[in-house]
């Protein structure tokens, strides 16, 4: 828990071996960007709540370690996007 906590103090923290949060929003930036691109009608990712929470950052740099804690899991959330680019998360309990 000290380093998640620290992780969202800082995007840019990371232990050795390891991905900030930073590095993650951007891996999962791009691979939402090909899905987006895709043919795919209604396509259905899975992913952990480290990776869930670094979209959640791109949509709202306000989004921190409390709110990560927060979130459900399992959970169903459906993501929205306008172009390229997420913009809204929206809850679907």
């Amino acid at each position: 828990m000290h380093h998640l906590r620290l992780s969202f103090e800082n995007w840019d923290y990371k232990i050795d071996g390891g991905e900030s949060l930073n590095d993650i929003k951007r891996r999962v930036l791009r691979a939402l960007k090909k899905i987006v691109q895709s043919d795919f009608e209604r396509p259905i990712v899975a992913a952990h709540g480290n990776l869930i929470a670094a979209v959640l950052g791109a949509i709202d740099p306000d989004f921190e370690f409390e709110q990560w804690r927060a979130m459900k899991n399992p959970h169903l959330y459906c993501l929205l996007c306008a172009g390229d680019a997420p913009v809204l998360f929206e809850d679907l309990d």
